[in-house]
């Protein structure tokens, strides 16, 4: 019960996500809060550049702690890893392999990597390598463009114009997701495409 949860001073993440902190109880949701400072710790060491920055490019995030790997790609890591957890003891099979929360930093750390370049100037947007089923690539946009409603419906209408894009999902203002079987050199190539067609 909330009040139950409250009287053990449960972690700071309780008021973000209280459903999965009643389910996990006082012990579990302060393990939960141990393995993801643990796991962003290591990757801080790991990735150069990496720093903590409060939440701006998801609702879900504002004003949450987020981990930018590389400086670069954001990671929402308290609220997988909580989740992670959850599903562990929820009998989640994915969730209680000995291997997910290392594959899980592995694909952080990769996002980080491989997004180590700033995009061009004339490209309002930043594509990140994510391979994490079901999506393989995230786009981040600029302010300019997230906030311009015209400008975002008209790329993301290109983006699904392209039949080698399996999905493309608006997440939120910033980000979308995108499915497909394209290589990372042939997907930015598609998606400066769909920017110029778009804008053009």
């Amino acid at each position: 019960m909330d009040h139950e949860l409250r009287a053990t001073h449960p972690p700071w993440w309780y008021d973000y996500w209280p459903g999965y902190g009643q389910r996990l109880g006082p012990d579990l949701a302060g393990l939960a809060t141990g393995v993801a400072a643990y796991t962003a710790t290591c990757i801080r060491r790991l990735v150069a550049g990496t720093e903590w920055t409060l939440g701006t490019d998801r609702l879900g995030d504002l004003r949450q702690p987020v981990l930018r790997v590389g400086g670069l790609a954001p990671v929402p890591i308290y609220e997988d890893v909580v989740r992670l957890v959850y599903g562990a003891v929820s009998a989640n099979k994915d969730a209680r392999q000995p291997q997910s929360l290392p594959a899980m930093a592995q694909r952080w750390v990769a996002a980080g990597q491989r997004e180590t370049k700033q995009a061009p100037a004339c490209e309002p947007y930043r594509v990140v390598v994510i391979k994490n089923e079901p999506f393989d690539y995230q786009i981040t946009l600029t302010d300019e463009v997230a906030w311009d409603e015209e400008a975002t419906t008209s790329f993301i209408a290109s983006l699904r114009s392209d039949s080698r894009l399996a999905r493309v999902i608006h997440e939120d203002r910033e980000v979308i997701l995108v499915n497909c079987r394209l290589g990372e050199g042939t997907f930015r190539h598609a998606v400066r495409a769909a920017w110029e067609h778009a804008s053009g």
